[in-house]
């Protein structure tokens, strides 16, 4: 029997275009998002050269964490299947837009070439904005063929598992709820596209609005709950909460409060909130959230 290190390096010289280290020692990096507790929950970010998926709620924050991703990375692509685009709503989300290329065609099949030909050349992320909106081009035609649309993303998964495998593409994938027609027990929530998505994906993040952030009576932004229902990476199911703000930016002053609160950094009593700074003798007391999320605005964001 040779030796692993050995054989390793045979099955590279054997084949080309494979990876073959002992122990499967390979490094793991991650695209970072706007959001501290987004990053939390995933461990980093969603895994560069991986395949994720944020599905949710209408307008619970699930393209708007999508689109902040792209300041991240080099170059990014944006499949605008649904057609709603906008370069004025953009802009509050991606510094550069210059940086993202925008593309919609008409037929599932068009949009499949498209994302494995971006992934080929080397796109650092790609977005595809909604699987729901992959509509097969037979659909199109007004045949009525069983779940078409499961097969043709099963196909494109497959296309794309080899393809990034050898390019270092992250593909982030957005999906939409159904809901299931009488269904008594378990939940009636399901995900178009079949199974192909939730199964091949590295991380899966459930987006969900929780309240309104009000500013003296008007609707600022949303308070957004995810959920970290798949991680190969890192430590699954964490929960977190941040507020979005519709300007284009997440609350930092308020993601420092409840990080601080996670990780035992300070601690709350009833109305009381406590914390000790570094190289303090003694605790300071707030009263009420808005004294303590003042004295982190003040002291920790930067």
């Amino acid at each position: 029997m040779p030796k692993l290190n050995d054989y390793a390096d045979m099955l590279r010289k054997k084949y080309p275009d494979s990876e073959a280290e002992v122990g499967g020692k390979f490094p793991i990096e991650h695209i970072p998002s706007g959001s501290l507790w987004l990053n939390w929950i995933l461990g980093g970010g969603i895994p560069k050269g991986k395949i994720s998926m944020f599905y949710g709620q209408p307008a619970s924050g699930k393209t708007a964490a999508a689109l902040q991703m792209c300041n991240s990375v080099g170059q990014a692509a944006l499949l605008d299947l649904e057609g709603s685009f906008s370069t004025e709503w953009a802009q509050k989300w991606i510094n550069n837009l210059d940086n993202v290329v925008v593309f919609r065609a008409l037929s599932g099949e068009a949009n499949v070439d498209a994302i494995c030909d971006m992934a080929s050349r080397g796109i650092e992320l790609i977005v595809v904005d909604s699987i729901p909106s992959i509509v097969p081009l037979s659909e199109l035609e007004g045949k009525n063929e069983m779940a078409a649309q499961a097969r043709l993303v099963n196909k494109l998964i497959r296309r794309l598992t080899s393809i990034i495998n050898q390019s270092g593409t992250t593909i982030l994938f957005i999906n939409q709820i159904r809901m299931k027609v009488g269904v008594v027990y378990g939940s009636p929530e399901t995900l178009p596209g079949g199974r192909a998505v939730p199964y091949i994906a590295s991380a899966i993040v459930k987006f969900r609005k929780a309240a309104w952030v009000e500013e003296k009576g008007e609707k600022k932004g949303i308070e957004v709950r995810v959920t970290c229902e798949k991680n190969k990476f890192s430590v699954p199911y964490r929960e977190g909460h941040y507020n979005l703000m519709w300007d284009g930016r997440v609350d930092k002053e308020e993601e420092y409060a409840r990080m601080l609160l996670q990780t035992g950094e300070a601690r709350q009593a009833g109305a009381y909130y406590y914390i000790k700074p570094t190289g303090a003798d003694e605790e300071l007391r707030f009263h009420g959230s808005e004294e303590y999320t003042e004295y982190i605005r003040e002291h920790y964001v930067k």
